[in-house]
């Protein structure tokens, strides 16, 4: 039996949040997933590359997916970018 706490885990930087990604969230969720949305907080570290904030990437987000996020079916959390252990998109 399947843990009802268990989520598939969704990464990203999310820079920004559109159409692509909701997509694939609804897909897990069409599969009877749970979705773990985990947004790297990436954008002090590149502006440049990362133009929105972890709080912009949430807000629009939250906009995107609130029916799923308030029937429990998804959650956002926020990672930190380490330097030291990850290499994303090199």
């Amino acid at each position: 039996m399947v843990s009802k706490n268990r989520y598939s885990l969704y990464i990203g930087r999310f820079q920004p949040f559109h159409k692509g990604h909701k997509w694939c969230v609804q897909q897990m969720i069409g599969e009877g997933k749970k979705v773990c949305i985990a947004v790297m907080d990436i954008h002090e570290l590149e502006p440049k590359n990362n133009p929105y904030t972890y709080e912009e990437v949430l807000d629009r987000i939250f906009e995107a997916m609130v029916d799923e996020i308030q029937s429990g079916k998804v959650k956002v959390i926020k990672i930190m970018w380490s330097t030291t252990t990850s290499k994303y998109g090199t």
